[in-house]
């Protein structure tokens, strides 16, 4: 018998062969992959885009799906401590529930403490059992945590939410990787986990709201205490890690807990950390940082006598200003008339006595942060949306499923066809063909919608030449089957976006030309002209007008031969480079320098030059 009993994986290793063990089915899968409907085919001229299913550990089975999810992961874990874990993971398409997954664990008291089906421990009771998670809400290396949730009056329970940083030695207020060349926010996002619902006891499967969530706070992630898996501690480690999870970070490092009087009863959490050290510039400036900060939480305790289980339920989520607000805010900074009217929401470090002055030197840079900073809202928003479906039993209203769709790059259109895959819903309305441009992460921006199922094609007319597009066809139904909403009411639901959203760029493009036609866009090719560049594709240049088929030899203007290229889609378009890294390169695939360049277009029959040619001149300033 065991005073204390720690289990599980630790920050730097896991043991999978005697502390945490992957449980086998029948066919020696350890995880399983279900989904409600079967994933839509995607090609873009020809490429196949969508991934092979099914995979050997993927069906289609919703029957095994809780509620109306689209995905799940599931898989079964026996611990050294006879404590067995049920994993499921759950995913939506629905556009008001794709911004989180939603982790359901069950724990058991089994007995069981390895891999065969033999009961060792058939008559333990498992006493003042804990739950513990360690947990980087960022893959970000430079990031700031903070929490939400500690106190009574809060209405959601966020342990861990990760945010950016201005970067130490950044010349310029780089808050959320903006890229200084284009003003282009590579990092907005807010990213959190919020507990969603913790059993009260093995008997009582009702949320344990008030002090379920017993301790939190940061740390530098590789600190000591939790980096190695069980077997690789010593006992007087084992104290320390399940003092921890009873009493938080206080009798270990002294860290200060908040008010008492705010908390539940009973809870023990650290002060939050963008509080506490406000007058610290960097996180990486923070006492005893290494490497990146984490997040320790985790709910308890519980009595489990043979046999009886608990349940833990959280959402992994992020939230951030719109891809259109990015840009917008993005191109005011690089303009250097960012505005802000909100509320000052930026952190106390921000502040005139503090750190203001050297994070966010102009009002220009303290705007671009403060809109950053409201995807903090946005992640709220998310984990509320999260803590619903729990609430709901999983069940959101279901779209109908989504069609394949196959894309073709035309003279004069692009063509989208979509399936009748949709059309296997009661309640099927209609399609949606929604487009961006320059980017699969940009904006999808509805064109045409299509009402019954007598349409399942769309030429796009309206794409311009030579500019990037990416497709999504979308089915929606007429509300009248649906669950309620988060409206409370049955509403309108519309498969997702990102189902069989292209990640190829399709083309409008012309009808061959003649040689005497051919020209380079642009000309001359300014790579700070964003004006005049193609829309997300910076170092594009396209030779216009160009016959069927032919080849065009791209040389300096010392004559040394630096690329060649073969046409032969018979369009009148051909890019410098099939794909975005062979754009403006040369044969070895590196980028040109600034210069004055020549191309020799030459006209080919079934591949083979036929000498009739003509020469343009055209200009590269990077």
């Amino acid at each position: 018998m065991f005073t204390v009993k720690i289990s599980g994986a630790g920050q730097w290793t896991c043991d999978e062969t005697k502390v945490t063990i992957p449980i086998e089915d029948s066919e020696g899968i350890t995880i399983r992959k279900y989904v409600r409907n079967k994933p839509p085919e995607i090609s873009v001229d020809g490429f196949i885009l969508q991934d092979p299913f099914p995979l050997d550990n993927e069906a289609i089975a919703p029957e095994k799906i809780p509620g109306t999810a689209d995905l799940m992961l599931e898989s079964f874990v026996n611990t050294d401590m006879g404590l067995s874990l049920h994993q499921k993971a759950l995913a939506y398409s629905h556009k008001d529930f794709d911004d989180f997954i939603i982790v359901d664990w069950e724990f058991t008291n089994t007995g069981n403490v390895d891999a065969d089906d033999e009961i060792e421990l058939p008559n333990q009771t498992l006493t003042d059992v804990f739950f513990i998670r360690q947990t980087r809400a960022s893959e970000h290396p430079k990031q700031w945590n903070t929490s939400y949730g500690e106190f009574k009056t809060d209405t959601l329970r966020i342990p861990t939410i990760a945010y950016p940083e201005r970067q130490p030695g950044a010349e310029f207020d780089n808050f959320g990787d903006v890229v200084p060349e284009t003003g282009n926010i590579l990092y907005p996002i807010h990213s959190g986990e919020a507990f969603l619902h913790i059993d009260k006891t093995a008997s009582d499967e009702s949320d344990w709201w008030e002090g379920g969530w017993r301790v939190g706070g940061t740390e530098d992630a590789d600190v000591p205490l939790f980096v190695k898996h069980p077997l690789q501690m010593s006992p007087s480690e084992w104290a320390q890690n399940y003092e921890f999870m009873e009493s938080g970070w206080l009798p270990y490092n002294g860290k200060a807990e908040m008010d008492p009087s705010l908390v539940w009863e009973g809870t023990h959490h650290s002060i939050r950390i963008d509080d506490e050290f406000f007058n610290y510039k960097y996180s990486s400036d923070l006492p005893g940082y290494f490497w990146t900060l984490m997040h320790m939480y985790g709910a308890g305790p519980w009595q489990l006598a043979p046999g009886e289980s608990f349940r833990v339920v959280w959402a992994d989520g992020v939230g951030s200003i719109s891809r259109d607000k990015g840009w917008e805010v993005g191109k005011a900074w690089l303009a250097g008339n960012a505005t802000f009217d909100g509320e000052d929401n930026l952190p106390w470090r921000y502040g005139a006595d503090a750190f203001g002055s050297e994070l966010a030197p102009t009002d220009n840079d303290r705007a671009k942060d403060q809109w950053i900073m409201t995807g903090r809202d946005s992640l709220h928003r998310n984990m509320y949306n999260a803590q619903w479906v729990v609430n709901n039993d999983f069940n959101v209203p279901e779209p109908p499923p989504a069609p394949s769709i196959v894309v073709s790059s035309k003279p004069d259109q692009v063509l989208v066809e979509w399936g009748t895959e949709s059309e296997s819903a009661s309640d099927f309305a209609g399609y949606r063909v929604y487009r961006s441009v320059g980017t699969p992460d940009s904006t999808m921006v509805l064109i045409a919608e299509y009402p019954g199922s007598g349409t399942h094609s769309h030429s796009d007319v309206t794409a311009s030449r030579g500019l990037a597009y990416f497709y999504s066809v979308t089915a929606y139904d007429d509300g009248n089957s649906n669950v309620p909403g988060l409206s409370g009411s049955s509403e309108v639901a519309e498969s997702g976006l990102y189902l069989n959203r292209t990640t190829k760029a399709a083309y409008l493009t012309r009808p061959p030309g003649t040689l005497d036609e051919v020209i380079v866009v642009p000309n001359p090719f300014n790579l700070n002209a964003e004006a005049i560049q193609f829309t997300g594709e910076r170092d594009k240049i396209i030779f216009y007008n160009v016959p069927g088929e032919c080849i065009i030899d791209i040389y300096s203007e010392s004559g040394d031969h630096i690329k060649e290229i073969v046409h032969d889609d018979g369009s009148g378009d051909q890019a410098w480079g099939v794909l975005a890294e062979e754009w403006s390169t040369t044969s070895s695939s590196q980028t040109v320098v600034s210069g004055l360049y020549i191309a020799r277009i030459e006209e080919t029959s079934n591949g083979k030059r036929t000498g009739n040619a003509v020469i343009r001149k055209f200009l590269i300033v990077r």
